[in-house]
């Protein structure tokens, strides 16, 4: 019986956060392609980062990037949508001048706030690109406002790049 494309993201995003790579980038390439989706590509962009294939994961980051920029073409006023196109561009480009657009949102007007939402997509924006103290103290705002919890912050491979880091891991729940 086929499987929807919402049904082979969510596995695939399932397999990516259990490591099981190859899995993960079946289900979100099938899912990618079958529904186009900012969230399917950019987590595949990951899974092909964590397994090594650097070409196939920056085309999925500029398909992200694509769709992204597409729907905040439509409504600027998309918080989420604005951050993620933001890590999008830092995933990208680790080099990326990032602070003065990431100033712009924190001004911007959205027509809706979260600010646990906000924190943690600044985290990633700040662990993409190599600003390891500032993701852990977005972090920590995050969870301040009980929006995740250690194992998901441990889990989301959007912070692949702090896992040796030691107040990242105090912050996950590890050792």
């Amino acid at each position: 019986m086929p499987k929807s494309p919402t049904t082979l993201g969510l596995m695939g995003t399932t397999e990516l956060w259990q490591h099981k790579l190859d899995d993960a980038i079946e289900h979100l390439k099938k899912a990618a392609e079958d529904s186009p989706n900012s969230e399917w590509s950019r987590l595949l962009g990951l899974a092909y980062r964590a397994n090594g294939k650097k070409g196939p994961a920056e085309k999925a980051f500029r398909n992200s990037l694509r769709l992204d920029s597409e729907r905040l073409a439509i409504d600027s006023t998309n918080m989420p949508v604005a951050y993620r196109t933001l890590v999008d561009q830092c995933l990208l480009n680790p080099g990326y001048a990032y602070e003065t657009e990431l100033n712009r949102l924190a001004k911007k007007s959205f027509r809706s706030i979260d600010p646990a939402e906000r924190a943690y997509l600044t985290a990633m924006i700040y662990a993409n690109v190599g600003k390891n103290d500032k993701a852990v103290s977005s972090l920590r705002e995050a969870v301040k406002y009980y929006s995740c919890s250690a194992a998901f912050i441990a889990g989301d491979p959007g912070f692949a790049s702090l896992a040796s880091d030691t107040k990242f891991r105090g912050l996950a729940g590890q050792k």
